[in-house]
């Protein structure tokens, strides 16, 4: 990828995010909700995929309390990680039998 194209990319991905944090901080406003299902997510039922850092990235832009000072940008996720995957079971514990 050439040096253009990668500015135009993170340029890009910057208004994203930008635009679903607004869309985001609106609709929490008004008592709404988001669930985010992030891309290359959708998986086999009763399967773990790979956890990233990009839902942490959001609930920080939509100011959501998470304590991100002197951490690594994954930390979040991987704090998360086991309560999610603990959830899961919970919710659906044929599907990890």
């Amino acid at each position: 990828m050439t040096p253009r194209l990668l500015l135009r990319s993170a340029l890009f991905i910057g208004r994203m995010l930008i635009t679903v944090a607004e869309q985001g901080r609106g609709a929490m406003a008004n008592g709404i909700w988001r669930v985010m299902v992030a891309e290359r997510t959708r998986i086999a039922r009763g399967t773990q995929g790979k956890y990233r850092c990009g839902a942490a990235r959001l609930a920080i832009a939509i100011s959501t309390p998470i304590d991100v000072q002197r951490r690594e940008p994954g930390e979040p996720v991987t704090e998360a990680e086991p309560w999610i995957e603990a959830e899961m079971r919970r919710i659906d514990p044929e599907a990890y039998r």
